[in-house]
């Protein structure tokens, strides 16, 4: 009986542990990852207009996980919702991290308002490599379409072409 005892309690105590753990790294990064992107992006016009102040905020595992897959591994997105309304908030981590945002991009019913930054404009592209249709065929539009590739948004790079 005490050898029953004494494998119950250490299978308790090893569930415990993990399972603690589990959890503490699941939490953080579903509802932690989202406090420093509320600092930065709390009190903007666009949040202001279609938000309000944002009463909560998760990670959406589906959209983070497309761009994810994409190659995009610097985006996250979040579900986030206020007095105003619910919208996915979509951001790119800058140098810094989830401290210093390069751009964040709010959709709310199939309409994208930019919050921060300068998006790119393969934001609502489906495939991983961008897009470079509708481009002369001149040797300076493979060095935007680098350009795009290497993370700058296609503003500078159009303005490159110039």
């Amino acid at each position: 009986m005490k050898i029953f005892a004494i494998v119950s309690v250490v299978i308790v105590l090893l569930l415990g542990c993990c399972g603690g753990c589990l959890y503490t790294a699941y939490y953080t990064m579903v509802y932690g990852s989202f406090e420093p992107v509320k600092i930065q992006i709390e009190g903007t016009p666009t949040i202001e207009q279609y938000i309000g102040t944002i009463d909560s905020g998760t990670l959406s595992w589906d959209d983070s996980m497309s761009d994810w897959e994409k190659g995009r591994n610097q985006r996250m997105s979040f579900d986030i919702s206020g007095p105003k309304g619910t919208g996915l908030l979509v951001i790119n981590q800058g140098s810094e991290g989830l401290n210093k945002l390069d751009w964040a991009v709010l959709k709310i019913d199939g309409e994208s308002h930019v919050v921060l930054g300068t998006p790119p404009a393969d934001l609502d592209d489906t495939d991983a490599t961008p897009s470079v249709t509708g481009q002369d065929d001149t040797s300076d539009d493979e060095g935007a379409a680098a350009s795009d590739e290497s993370g700058e948004s296609s503003e500078t790079a159009t303005s490159d072409k110039e």
